[in-house]
């Protein structure tokens, strides 16, 4: 499976996991903007930093 891949692979190198929260952050970005998107599982793990891109998701 994909998705488990990807999830031990970030583990393995400390980086966040972003499966959980870019769930929370579509859902955050379509309350303030008005427009649902799809968040990216290549989308930054930084809020701040995702935040500015909602223009490209």
């Amino acid at each position: 499976d994909r998705a488990a891949a990807a999830a031990a692979a970030a583990a393995e190198r400390g980086t966040p996991d972003w499966d959980g929260k870019r769930w929370a952050f579509a859902g955050r970005t379509d309350a303030l903007q008005g427009r649902a998107v799809r968040v990216p599982r290549g989308a930054p793990t930084d809020a701040w930093t995702a935040s500015g891109r909602t223009d490209r998701f």
